[in-house]
């Protein structure tokens, strides 16, 4: 883990570096190019790339405070968007301001701008790589957990079950369906969707189960707020 944390040290440096050294390039362009306002296009230059840090940095912290599941895919693909559409606008402009101020060949200008932002891109690529991995070894440890605790939790949620309010119960699954409810209540827990104790979990998951599919019901039926089923049913 500190060698992963080491790598990814390395490569939040280099993409602050290559972010740096393009945001000069293009505010550069911004200044001694034909814009209107120089001001309105550096800032526009500035805010891009400080955009994509940021995105990049939130996916980033989404795995750190191991929150997963769909929050997560659409962070993801919302970083990779942006780092996308970063590339193209930071591209156009570093090759203008190299053939145009630096005497640089067209034919050979693209190879400037393709190395710096290929730096930014090759950086985020690690980054994001460097979390999925982590997120993966998240779900690997929530799955020894379930195999480590699974006995002595489901001797507490099959107690649980059986105290809970006559709406709960009507909504509880057979008792040979409650282990896997337990396993995949762990796998939430550890996952950190919610902070509620594995029992409930259980419980929503077997209403879920019976094809109750709204948030609402299930809340009023095992006495857990909708919003948390809701995150519930998003991470199971």
């Amino acid at each position: 883990m500190a060698l992963q944390a080491e790598h990814a040290r390395f490569f939040w440096l280099w993409l602050i570096g290559s972010a740096g050294f393009s945001i000069l390039g293009v505010v550069t362009h911004a200044v001694l190019g034909s814009a209107r306002s120089p001001l309105i296009a550096s800032v526009l230059a500035v805010g891009i790339v400080v955009i994509q840090l940021c995105a990049t940095y939130g996916v980033h912290a989404l795995v750190q405070a191991r929150i997963v599941g769909a929050a997560y895919r659409l962070a993801l693909g919302i970083a990779a968007a942006i780092a996308l559409g970063a590339f193209v606008l930071n591209f156009v402009a570093l090759r203008d301001l190299v053939i145009v101020w630096a005497g640089t060949a067209a034919i050979i200008a693209w190879i400037v701008p393709l190395i710096v932002d290929l730096g930014m891109t090759a950086s985020t690529v690690a980054i994001l790589a460097l979390t999925e991995a982590q997120r993966a070894a998240q779900l690997h440890t929530a799955a020894q957990l379930d195999t480590q605790l699974a006995p002595s939790v489901h001797v507490e949620v099959h107690n649980t079950m059986h105290t809970q309010t006559p709406a709960a119960r009507d909504g509880a699954l057979p008792a040979r369906d409650d282990e896997a409810h337990l396993l995949a209540a762990q796998r939430i827990i550890a996952q950190g969707a919610v902070r509620i104790e594995a029992a409930r979990i259980a419980s929503v998951l077997a209403v879920r189960a019976q094809g109750v599919n709204s948030a609402s019901i299930i809340g009023r039926r095992t006495n857990v707020h909708h919003k948390t089923v809701q995150r519930i049913l998003d991470a199971a």
